[in-house]
């Protein structure tokens, strides 16, 4: 059901994740965007990549999705290097690793691509690792609590607290009814 396979074992735990024709489609539009990017700049790709890749990834976070996401990081990683070895078919190991490849964070395959900015200062655009997306577990509200009581506004306060609604690059998000 809309990519995700709900299924309730023995011990009366439900488990969803996503299915392997979800996987299947983000693998084909990854081969998609490298297909069209063939002659095109490096930038431009990882771009339309981590768009995709984001938007897969926050989809299904909130899903036991960890080791499809690993799947998918093994895919792409395949899948670049296939490309660039098309691109440079001249080329070695080592050159094309020195060049598009840096080390971030101690992983050391990290696809990246150079930028110049408009003051001189060189910025680097990674591609993004849909492992390293946080997944955030569900947590049910109490039945009797109620946002709008002032009774219960102490348990709300304790579970924003708990609770981190936040962005991919790290920034916390505002919940839509604390600003109403």
């Amino acid at each position: 059901f809309l990519g995700q396979q709900i299924r309730r074992y023995d011990d009366r735990k439900t488990i969803i994740r996503p299915t392997m024709s979800s996987l299947k489609k983000i693998q084909e539009k990854v081969s998609q965007i490298l297909k069209e990017h063939d002659e095109g700049s490096v930038d431009s790709m990882i771009r339309r990549l981590n768009q995709t890749i984001r938007g897969y990834c926050n989809y299904h976070r909130s899903s036991c999705a960890s080791a499809t996401f690993h799947r998918l990081d093994e895919y792409t990683y395949k899948a670049v290097k296939r490309w660039l070895h098309g691109r440079h078919p001249n080329k070695g190991r080592r050159w094309i690793m020195k060049k598009y490849y840096r080390t971030v964070n101690n992983c050391r395959w990290t696809f990246h691509t150079t930028i110049k900015q408009n003051d001189g200062k060189i910025r680097f655009l990674d591609l993004q690792k849909a492992g390293r997306i946080r997944i955030i577990r569900h947590v049910k509200i109490r039945s009797e609590a109620n946002p709008f009581e002032p009774a219960h506004s102490d348990y709300f306060a304790c579970r924003k607290k708990n609770i981190q609604y936040c962005n991919l690059d790290g920034r916390f998000a505002m919940e839509n009814w604390m600003i109403q």
